[in-house]
């Protein structure tokens, strides 16, 4: 699929770079930073895994343009209207997007030998930043905004694009949150003739932390020691 390109402003186009948003899986929503840079950008392009085709829906009321592809993830409605692979002159540049392009070692030749007419690519699937070049073609991946892994940040990127080159690459990362406060479980003590058995007290649900789906507080964990712990010291 290729769009045909559009008029760059003295300034240059401002492009957003995304993938792997996961939504609503990994968060209930993109972050307000992220949809303060789709507000700015000339050029919103995500790379796939979106998950919801509702944020499809947000992306393409609030962008400016829309480029965007299916990842591994994406069901049938996101592939129906998504392409693969997409192409986009933006600034006298020629863009791909993809999601996946297979193991990080031989990368660079390998999408080049796949994609000999591009001038950039960007990816996604591995959550990982990366920025290279090779034989004219600049491979370039944002990670993801809401599902950092083993990297120390949730990340995007922004650049301008004009004149056949791209400056003010910026790859932004949100800033790690706290950890969630741990509830201690109240607990008594009863003495039996043979040991003491601990006791859960029972506490007020409105006290207790609000989870995700299938996600287990400290609550739920204190209670079960406890249980373990009356059965095996009776």
């Amino acid at each position: 699929m290729t769009d045909p390109g559009l008029p760059v402003p003295d300034r240059g186009l401002r492009v957003l770079l995304l993938a792997d948003t996961h939504v609503p899986v990994r968060a209930r929503d993109l972050p307000a930073q992220v949809w303060e840079a789709v507000d700015t950008a000339d050029v919103v392009i995500h790379a796939g895994d979106w998950m919801s085709p509702a944020l499809l829906d947000g992306l393409e009321a609030k962008a400016a343009r829309l480029v965007g592809v299916w990842g591994n993830n994406d069901g049938p409605e996101l592939r129906r209207r998504l392409p693969e692979v997409a192409r986009v002159e933006l600034g006298g540049m020629a863009w791909g997007v993809v999601h996946e392009t297979g193991a990080k070692a031989r990368r660079e030749e390998r999408m080049r030998a796949a994609h000999p007419d591009l001038d950039v690519l960007v990816f996604g699937h591995s959550h990982i930043p990366w920025d290279t070049e090779h034989a004219g073609l600049r491979l370039l991946n944002p990670g993801s905004p809401t599902d950092r892994r083993s990297q120390p940040h949730c990340t995007w990127m922004t650049c301008t694009v004009g004149g056949g080159a791209i400056t003010e690459l910026e790859l932004h990362a949100l800033p790690r949150r706290p950890p969630r406060p741990q509830l201690q479980l109240p607990r008594e003590e009863v003495e039996t003739d043979t040991a003491v058995v601990v006791v859960d007290v029972e506490v007020d649900e409105a006290d207790a932390l609000p989870r995700a789906e299938g996600e287990a507080t400290a609550l739920d964990r204190d209670a079960r020691v406890g249980r373990d712990q009356a059965r095996h010291d009776v």
